[in-house]
């Protein structure tokens, strides 16, 4: 497994990851036709610079992680706008992989600070919490 930056060709497999990976539980979600491509364009529009991909030994797109790196009130800091790995390849390291080698990126860039919001799946949570997140009393997601 390679892992890289981002470039253009990759939104459309990325794409077929996503669609793959939120099809399946615990998110569920169907993509109307065009709008997972859609959806990563617009993301790496903004981020492409922090936005990276693992690929196998014969080049398919296994996974990606998006990040949005800004600056607040501390200084610089990175969200992790979206990742997923092809549900093939579930429990292999992909995930953590990409979450290792993006940290490794965003740290080497002075970036301490990273967040994140995920479903409230204890699955989810673990895996993120494996990865040094921690669960916030302080903020909620709010939608309408």
């Amino acid at each position: 497994m390679n892992i890289r930056q981002m470039v253009h060709e990759d939104l459309k497999p990325c794409s077929q990851v996503l669609e793959k990976a939120f099809g399946q539980a615990p998110h569920n979600e169907t993509f109307v036709l065009g709008n997972a491509e859609q959806y990563l364009t617009k993301k790496f529009s903004y981020c492409g610079e922090s936005s990276y991909v693992a690929e196998g030994e014969d080049g398919k797109i296994l996974g990606f992680a998006i990040y949005n790196v800004s600056v607040w009130a501390n200084g610089p800091q990175a969200i992790l706008e979206e990742i997923a790995v092809d549900p093939e390849v579930h429990h292999m390291g992909i995930g953590r992989a990409l979450m290792e080698f993006g940290n490794k990126q965003l740290n080497d860039l002075g970036i301490e600070a990273m967040m994140l919001w995920v479903r409230k799946d204890p699955r989810l949570i673990d895996f993120y919490q494996k990865q040094g997140f921690q669960v916030s009393d302080e903020y909620i997601a709010m939608f309408k």
